[in-house]
């Protein structure tokens, strides 16, 4: 790794730490990445959990961090989670539903290159319910747990 390799993935752990979100895009590049570890196995993920930046959290959920990678310690972004109430809610309402998501992208057939000769069944309107059901109740319970602060009156789902 490069010298300027690694004071870019020093810059990325100091500007999750602080949870700076346009630091952290800034540095992203070629040889750096949301995951890219410095040297201490630290990432931007679990930089933000152990600075308590939970807005930071969620975005770099949201863009694809992997909160299993761990530092040289052996603990991850959500062991270190457990030390707080609000980000580990979050970290398992994410893990939920990107667990259910990935199962879902699995059992469609049309994207699977082995059952490519099976088209995949149309999605029945009991299916679609349920389904839009989920996220519905999955909005909702993050909306709970994270209002926006500057928008008290609105709800989710409110223009």
């Amino acid at each position: 790794m490069s010298e300027n390799t690694t004071d870019r993935i020093a810059a990325l752990i100091k500007y999750a730490s602080a949870g700076n979100r346009i630091g952290i895009l800034n540095m992203l590049g070629e040889e750096v990445t949301l995951d890219s570890q410095d040297e201490n196995g630290q990432t931007a993920l679990i930089a933000a959990v152990k600075n308590k930046k939970l807005e930071t959290v969620k975005f770099l959920l949201s863009r694809g961090a992997d909160m299993y990678i761990t530092d040289n310690t052996g603990n991850s972004a959500r062991t270190y989670a457990i030390k707080d109430d609000a980000i580990l809610q979050c970290i398992t309402q994410y893990e939920k539903y990107n667990t259910e998501e990935r199962l879902n992208k699995l059992r469609n057939l049309e994207n699977n290159p082995f059952c490519a000769a099976y088209p995949a069944p149309a999605e029945t309107k009991a299916q679609k319910y349920k389904r839009e059901q989920r996220e519905r109740e999955l909005d909702e319970a993050c909306w709970e747990l994270y209002p926006d602060p500057s928008h008290q009156k609105r709800t989710p789902y409110s223009e």
